[in-house]
């Protein structure tokens, strides 16, 4: 149970090999400017585990003013509810639709059904609602893009972290499902979107490319 630099300031906190085999993984990112954000927050089932590993890296959970979900499944943002009342400054950021089921706890569009589980409503607190986005963040711009397909609100996050262009795109390599109004059509779109960005790294929610 340790967090797993990827490139510098970039570290899985959380993930099925770490903390609970139910995690999606959970991504801490150290900015330029000393600000911190969390991409995703797994399922919720071992929140204290994954805090122990931001602890670990020497930072503090309490300075993370970000939580950005790239969707809105319980995998990823089922420990939204938990983070949320347990750290003041946190804003958390999710693409509509999907910041409506996070926020209704609606089971189907968040697959908790699926787990057998109950999502626990969370409040979103920017609700992003164009294709494509940008978040000051310090001094720094987080740039975000619509990339619907797998759930009609899945996003990826696009930063410049130590001379590398890193693409936080959670599940674009699906699944897809009518239960959670997937679309192959749009799934292919979002693909090439992702792919005019020329990251040098790709970080999904279940595994990572070089």
């Amino acid at each position: 149970m340790v967090p797993v630099k990827v490139v510098k300031g970039v570290y899985v906190v959380a993930s099925a090999q770490t903390t609970h085999p139910y995690d999606a993984n959970a991504y801490l990112v150290e900015l330029k400017s000393g600000k911190t954000i969390l991409v995703d927050s797994s399922s919720g089932l071992a929140v204290d585990r994954m805090i122990v590993n931001i602890l670990q890296l020497g930072v503090s959970p309490r300075s993370i003013e970000y939580l950005i979900n790239t969707h809105c499944h319980i995998d990823h943002a089922g420990g939204n509810y938990t983070l949320y009342k347990t750290l003041s400054k946190l804003r958390v950021v999710a693409h509509i639709p999907d910041s409506e089921a996070i926020m209704n706890g609606d089971e189907t569009l968040t697959a908790a059904r699926r787990y057998n589980f109950k999502f626990p409503a969370s409040p979103v607190s920017i609700v992003l609602r164009r294709k494509e986005e940008v978040i000051s963040i310090g001094d720094e711009e987080v740039r975000i893009i619509h990339t619907p397909g797998h759930t009609k609100g899945s996003i990826t996050i696009i930063l410049e972290i130590d001379s590398l262009r890193i693409a936080f795109a959670g599940d674009i390599n699906g699944p897809l499902s009518k239960e959670w109004l997937s679309s192959e059509e749009e799934l292919k779109k979002s693909i090439l979107r992702i792919l005019d960005a020329n990251p040098d790294v790709l970080l999904l929610g279940h595994t990572i490319i070089r």
